[in-house]
């Protein structure tokens, strides 16, 4: 999926950039602090498990669901990789958007310098279970599931 992510605008906006570029890519124009602002601040960003995020998500059209990284279906990230949604993936107390999928290479852009990486889904696995609070998250227009 083709992404215009304008890079974090502060230190901890990583998941305001995300979203805001997955809401650009749908026509809905809203800048990082207003994101920053709906949702529920905490050390390093914003809580993405909450009922305010939850709200905030569906208040410009979309669902949202997310998966930790030791819960995805039948324990095979590929499932939700494989979707043509809105993917987002966690680690490190750091959102990245997901561009691509071809097993095993997983590509995804950086909020920090909004620029495409790519790494092995192997390697992703373990980062997100290293810290444990790796998650996949997925954001779907309302009507598109």
């Amino acid at each position: 999926m083709r992404y215009c992510l304008t890079p974090q605008e502060k230190e901890n906006y990583c998941a305001c950039s995300v979203l805001q570029a997955i809401f650009r890519s749908h026509g809905i124009e809203i800048s990082q602090e207003d994101i920053f602002n709906n949702l529920t601040p905490s050390e390093k960003g914003v809580i993405l498990i909450d009922e305010k995020f939850s709200n905030f998500i569906k208040q410009n059209g979309f669902d949202y669901e997310f998966y930790f990284h030791n819960e995805t279906p039948f324990n095979e990230p590929e499932i939700i990789l494989e979707q043509d949604k809105n993917i987002f993936l966690g680690w490190d107390n750091h959102l990245r958007l997901l561009t691509s999928f071809s097993d095993p290479k997983v590509k995804f852009l950086d909020p920090k310098d909004a620029k495409e990486y790519s790494k092995d889904l192997r390697e992703i696995r373990h980062l997100m279970s290293k810290d444990k609070k790796g998650l996949f998250g997925i954001i779907t227009k309302n009507g598109k599931n």
